[in-house]
């Protein structure tokens, strides 16, 4: 009889997962979210079923009502803004609310527009200088020619350009882009001479012909050697070749990419392939892709645990880039009963050769939170939340052996390791400890500062959901360390380096490089959303969006006055990358 009882059980079990799978797919969820600004306020409220948060498509879409947010404020600061009001009330429905067609209101003083799908930036524009003229109107219908010149004409006067990443040498910057009613990346140098558009332009067959797409999602990614630079577009992959000027898809899958790693050498990427829905948080796949080729690796058959379910996904390469360290987070959306209580809230992490894809893997005892490779690439470290404490853990890449090296009831951070020690932040304490002892100790003469930035790439929203909950949005964190210690133990023979992190960066740089407070100061009289830093140029690259109007790129020396680089974009002639559809049969 017991065989046939657990056979019940198993049924049960299948059917109960399957009702529950099929009300997660039928079912409609409530969202809404809201933006607040000096002369704008923005009400978003859909009804809507799957995808829900936190879909690719979702952020894509927060991320241009972003961007419009920005306009209608730096519209609104205008002259031709101040005849519609001092406010501008803003109530969008992108795919419908309770039975109501989908449509953005606009509200004046004494003046409204109504705006029905596509709400793209001509159309937005078109409504506000008719309503700037004391006209109210009801757009269904597409735009005439004339209407469409006017409303670029005017676009071009409100730039709004983001979120710049230096290269490795510190001589160029790529930065996403709203100019010619299309967001794209572009490539300037520092100073804002040189401009190249990577994705070209809707009428040269830009990222959106050759990705179906007009989003694109985080930051574009720099190759090692500068040669190469990749970026996320509708969930695909663009490579653009900055020697053969050219620009590329190079993946085409069913689910949304929701990161991309070069690896150190800069022959290979690794790409984190999103789970049901493209959730961009719950992961099902890990790719190895050739940037000159195209051809993709799926390692899915190498990482068992995605057979049950769709986990969060971190990607760390290996310096000498033979090894792939992929950590999977046993918490997410579960297939059936498949895995254990006791597995769930742990993690696995997956090293995987990159040439033969054989894998060896060993569960960690926590949800991960930091990871880091020694230079040498025999030991890699990772930091795990186990319930109310945090562990710092290392791994030696032979035997795979964990060895603990400190617990804290704070989050740590992990800094570098090097010749036997490693180096990491224990709450905002420096700590330096052996590895082999595995004894840890605060390590001196060293400053530590915290910078919190403005929330930015989608514009600060607050947001509530019938069945999801997110935190209000919050900016960038930037740790600012200058390291003193008398052997340098952080910087080593160099005087600056950052490192990057989920939640922004570290930057540690020899005491004198920064006025003290300098940074902090700089970004509150600034109004930064985002900020990056180049060892080799000692200088910043930074996005400000004053009183959350659009957003203008500036760069500056430590302690200098700030240069306003989209200001000098706006007399340059954009060069284009040509769109390369075929794959070539050999890497160069």
């Amino acid at each position: 009889m017991k065989p046939h009882i657990g056979l019940v059980f198993r049924i049960c079990a299948i059917i109960i997962f399957a009702s529950t799978i099929y009300a997660k797919c039928s079912a409609t969820h409530d969202i809404s979210y809201r933006w607040k600004t000096r002369h704008v306020e923005i009400a978003y409220r859909d009804c809507v079923g799957t995808p829900i948060p936190p879909s690719y498509g979702f952020w894509a879409l927060m991320q241009n009502l972003a961007h419009q947010k920005r306009l209608f404020e730096s519209y609104m600061r205008s002259p031709a803004g101040s005849s519609i009001g001092n406010k501008l009330d803003v109530k969008i429905s992108v795919f419908g609310f309770r039975g109501k067609p989908p449509g953005m209101v606009l509200k004046g003083k004494n003046v409204k527009a109504v705006i029905k799908p596509p709400f793209t930036d001509p159309r937005v524009m078109h409504a506000l200088l008719e309503m700037s003229a004391g006209n109210s109107l009801e757009l269904s219908g597409e735009l005439s020619d004339y209407h469409t010149r006017r409303a670029k004409h005017a676009l071009a006067a409100f730039p709004d350009d983001g979120f710049p990443v230096f290269s490795p040498s510190g001589s160029r910057l790529a930065f996403q882009s709203w100019r010619g009613d299309i967001v794209d990346v572009l490539i300037a140098s520092p100073d804002g001479s040189q401009p190249i558009r990577i994705g070209g332009t809707a009428a040269t067959k830009s990222v959106r012909s050759l990705a179906g797409t007009h989003s694109v999602l985080g930051l574009p990614v720099w190759s090692p050697d500068e040669r190469m630079i990749a970026y996320i577009a509708d969930g695909k992959v663009v490579v653009g070749d900055l020697t053969r000027r050219t620009v590329r898809l190079i993946t085409d899958c069913k689910n949304a990419i929701t990161k991309v790693l070069w690896s150190p050498n800069g022959k290979m990427i690794a790409a984190i392939v999103s789970g049901a829905d493209d959730d961009i948080y719950y992961m099902s796949d890990v790719l190895l892709l050739n940037p000159h080729t195209a051809k993709a690796v799926s390692l899915k058959n190498k990482l068992p645990v995605f057979k049950f379910g769709f986990f969060l996904t971190n990607l760390s390469w290996q310096p000498t880039s033979r090894v792939l360290a992929v950590v999977v987070g046993l918490e997410g959306v579960v297939f059936g009963a498949s895995l254990s209580p006791e597995k769930m809230g742990n993690s696995n992490v997956y090293f995987v050769d990159a040439f033969s894809q054989n894998t060896r893997s060993i569960r960690l005892p926590g949800l991960y939170v930091d990871d880091g490779w020694s230079n040498d690439g025999k030991t890699w470290a990772v930091v795990v939340r186990a319930r109310d404490k945090y562990m710092l853990l290392c791994i030696s890449k032979e035997n795979l052996r964990i060895k603990t090296i400190a617990t804290s009831a704070k989050e740590m951070c992990i800094l570098g390791i090097k010749d036997g020690y490693i180096f990491y932040l224990d709450g905002e304490k420096p700590m330096l400890a052996n590895l082999s002892q595995g004894k840890a100790k605060p390590l001196g003469n060293v400053r530590v500062e915290n910078i919190q930035l403005m929330p930015g790439i989608y514009g600060g929203y607050i947001g509530t959901s019938e069945d999801y909950t997110t935190e209000n949005e919050e900016g960038e964190k930037i740790i600012l360390i200058e390291d003193g210690s008398s052997q340098h133990y952080l910087l080593g023979a160099s005087d600056s380096k950052v490192i990057e992190k989920e939640w922004g960066k570290v930057i540690i740089t020899a005491p004198g490089t920064f006025p003290k407070g300098w940074l902090s100061r700089f970004s509150k009289e600034n109004d930064l959303i985002h900020l990056d830093w180049s060892p080799k140029a000692k200088a910043f690259a930074a996005s400000a969006s004053q009183h959350g109007g659009l957003i203008e790129m500036l760069t500056a020396k430590p302690g200098g006055v700030p240069i306003n680089i989209s200001r000098k974009l706006d007399s340059q002639a954009v060069r284009i990358f040509k769109v390369e559809q075929k794959d070539r049969s050999k890497s160069p």
